[in-house]
């Protein structure tokens, strides 16, 4: 099993550099032979009369592949974007500016020891006030059996 730092997982107000209260997570895995969809979703609401910008930050399992994350927020879908950072971070900016809810995730390297395939960032900005917000990241993952017969796999967001 993998093991890293747990005190800086979490979404985070980026303006207080808090953790925003989790009320609720769903876990979902579907087994396949070797291979686990995975379907995780947190809750949270924004307790604030402000819009907030979060940062959620969790290391990526060396045997782990994202393949979609969606925000649900006052019933509106908002689908991460996936593309080149640099263009990504630049429709980001672009919608943040314009008042929009926006979400978009991306690897950063690390060289930690304990870390070794990065930490994988996700901001989501200007969440409406008093509103609630529904992450949810889906992901494939090689599963490891254990006496022959007990699946063993890993959830970097727990």
């Amino acid at each position: 099993m993998e093991s890293y730092n747990n005190e800086d997982l979490g979404l985070y107000d980026k303006k207080t550099n808090e953790l925003v209260p989790i009320f609720s997570t769903d876990i979902k895995a579907d087994i396949y032979g070797k291979f686990a969809r995975i379907k995780l979703t947190h809750k949270y609401l924004n307790p604030y009369n402000e819009y907030l910008d979060t940062s959620f930050k969790f290391p990526k399992g060396l045997y782990q592949v994202f393949d979609k994350l969606e925000a649900i927020i006052d019933g509106k879908k908002i689908i991460g974007m996936v593309g080149e950072k640099k263009e990504v971070r630049k429709i980001y900016n672009t919608k943040y500016v314009e008042g929009n809810t926006v979400v978009k995730t991306e690897e950063i390297e690390t060289s930690s020891s304990t870390i070794p395939s990065g930490i994988m960032v996700t901001n989501i900005g200007n969440i409406p006030r008093k509103k609630e917000l529904s992450i949810t990241f889906l992901f494939i993952q090689t599963v490891e059996l254990w006496r022959g017969h007990i699946f063993q796999f890993v959830l970097p967001l727990v």
